[in-house]
């Protein structure tokens, strides 16, 4: 379900393009849609990956994905 929320997006996009109506916002800014509440965010982020907190969000998820992949190499036969 995901693939084809991400691709009726996409395509929505592509189409306000090629039709020149409503706007359409460039990075840094993104769109989040929850499709199990029916909600969509546009979230601005400044400076994109360069934001020192999107950096710290980063290191976060790095390190938590890091731990998962121990626990997981740990539970190998």
């Amino acid at each position: 379900m995901a693939c084809q929320l991400c691709a009726g997006i996409a395509a929505t996009e592509a189409l306000k393009i090629l039709l020149k109506r409503g706007k359409v916002y460039a990075a840094p800014v993104s769109l989040q849609f929850d499709a199990y509440r029916g909600k969509l965010r546009r979230i601005w982020r400044p400076w994109g990956n360069r934001s020192p907190w999107q950096r710290i969000a980063i290191a976060i998820a790095r390190r938590q994905l890091g731990a998962t992949r121990r626990r997981a190499a740990a539970h190998l036969p």
